[in-house]
């Protein structure tokens, strides 16, 4: 007879309550209103920054917040760096900045 093999719990995986609380399911339409109030201008810099970095508030966008956050400074730094080797590479094919 084969032994039967004991469940062993899944750790590190959080249950997430149905209703209230931070790490509580956000529904599609307040993921749509999330992402609509982020769009705005400079609101949504700042709710960026309040919604990854606060104490409340719901966890799952929290986690949006700062991914989004790291993935702007990664954007920011490449075009930076791009931006600067095409404006070396110009100057060399022009002679350089004092050509003009």
């Amino acid at each position: 007879m084969a032994k039967a093999k004991k469940k062993v719990p899944i750790t590190g995986v959080k249950s997430t309550p149905a209703a209230g609380g931070r790490n509580a399911v956000m529904s599609v339409l307040e993921w749509f209103g999330t992402l609509i109030v982020l769009i705005v201008p400079i609101l949504g810099i700042v709710l960026y920054f309040i919604w990854a970095f606060g104490s409340g508030g719901n966890s799952n966008r929290r986690n949006y917040c700062r991914a989004a956050l790291i993935m702007m400074a990664i954007s920011l730094v490449l075009g930076i760096l791009f931006s600067v080797a095409l404006g070396g590479f110009i100057g060399m094919l022009t002679g350089g900045f004092g050509a003009w």
